[in-house]
């Protein structure tokens, strides 16, 4: 789909070759950039176990 799109624009004459290419890659590696965010995703909040909240009595400040 990219191809097609990205041809259909520099045969009409809408974008410059390098103009074409350069969306294309900003594409690509905004592609890149959320792929690894979603392959990393769980490492970031999934692993870590609950933290217990710490009890606090009447009339103690709180640590």
């Amino acid at each position: 789909g990219v191809v097609l799109v990205a041809g259909a624009r520099l045969y009409l004459g809408f974008n410059l070759a390098s103009e074409t290419v350069g969306a294309v890659l900003l594409g690509v590696a905004w592609t890149a950039v959320f792929m690894v965010a979603w392959a990393t995703r769980d490492r970031a909040v999934g692993d870590a176990p609950p933290v217990a909240p710490v009890p606090v009595s009447p009339g103690v400040p709180a640590p």
